[in-house]
Order: structure tokens, then sequence, then C-alpha cells
């Protein structure tokens, strides 16, 4: 999750461009992009951080859907149907974002008994 946030700081622009890459260059022990230290135990880790990094996105993407679902519940009040709609909406993204944070703890024990 910490490399999700550094993306967003101004350090890490200045550091290295968005890549699918850590910006430490390494994951986990003995798998180094920088130095070319790739092994073939470091696939799985390397998988696990991928999939790490697109449900971080998605969380983020989570976010702007509700704060989407909340504007039009909030002036969805002047029809019903509107208003209904909204609830709809919210209550999806929240079962999704659910699906999102089980996912995300799926994928990190099963790199964690992997490794």
């Amino acid at each position: 999750m910490q490399e999700f946030l550094s993306l967003f700081t101004d350090t890490a622009f200045a550091q290295a461009p968005m890549s699918f890459i850590p910006s430490s260059g390494s994951i986990g022990q003995g798998c180094n992009f920088v130095t070319g230290e790739i092994h073939f135990h470091c696939v799985p880790i390397y998988i696990g951080y991928l999939i790490k990094f697109f449900l971080g996105m998605a969380g983020g993407f989570f976010l702007f859907g509700l704060l989407l679902a909340g504007y039009k519940y909030m002036f969805g009040s002047i029809t019903t149907a509107g208003l209904e709609s909204g609830k709809k909406e919210i209550i999806a993204r929240l079962v999704g974002f659910a699906i999102i944070v089980f996912s995300y703890l799926l994928v990190d024990t099963i790199i964690e008994v992997l490794t």
C-alpha cells in the first residue's frame, strides 16, 4: 500500500517515472530489478506486487465512484426515482469495495504463504 501512496508524492515523480517496478527496485529477498538479480522465486512475488498495485488503483476508482454516487443521491432527492437510483449505486459501490478489500487481503495472504 505504501508503494501506491508513494505514486502521488512529488519525490516519487522526481526520482523515477511511474512504472510497474517498485521505486526501490527490489521486492522480497534476493529480487532486485536494478541489479538484475531476478530468480524464479521472484515471479510469484512480482505477480503479487502487480495485483496489489491494480487493486490499489481499483480502490482509487471506488472513491471517485462513491463521490459521484453521493452527488447523485444528494441531488436525486428532488425526484424519488433519482433518490432510489443514487441509493442503489452507493450500495453497489460499497459491495464492490468490500470485494476489493477481501481480494487484497486474499492476495496478500497467498503471497505471504508462498514466500
